[in-house]
């Protein structure tokens, strides 16, 4: 997995070399779908490493993976700041709560509280 981790980190830097010598991005930004909303939150992630200048290195991939999954289909999401930042730009049109180390406590009290309703919260 080391290997493609790598491979990963230099897709981004090939990217973002084409963005800062052809302002070209990823082709459009991808419409929302709730019933795969992976591809709307990758994209989105994506478009923002790149065009951020986000210096990603090996251990941000697998942040990335796990950003990715976290926000396509939990409710509540538990990221450090930077990811978190990323996640509220993309604007995720579906409701999940986004929190980050300053908002521990409150994520462990909603947690703790969160009620699971079969066809509403899964």
């Amino acid at each position: 997995i080391k290997r493609e981790i790598t491979e990963m980190a230099n897709i981004f830097q090939k990217a973002r070399n084409k963005w800062r010598s052809t302002g070209e991005l990823l082709s459009s930004a991808h419409d929302f779908d709730p019933i795969r909303p992976t591809k709307f939150v990758y994209y989105g992630l994506w478009r923002l490493i790149v065009a951020e200048d986000f210096n990603i290195k090996t251990n941000d991939i697998m942040d990335f993976f796990h950003t990715t999954v976290a926000l396509s289909y939990a409710d509540m999401v538990l990221l450090d700041r930077r990811w978190r930042e990323f996640a509220n730009k993309i604007k995720i049109p579906r409701n999940v709560i986004i929190y980050s180390k300053p908002h521990l406590e409150e994520f462990l009290q909603d947690f703790e509280n969160f009620n699971v309703q079969p066809g509403i919260n899964n």
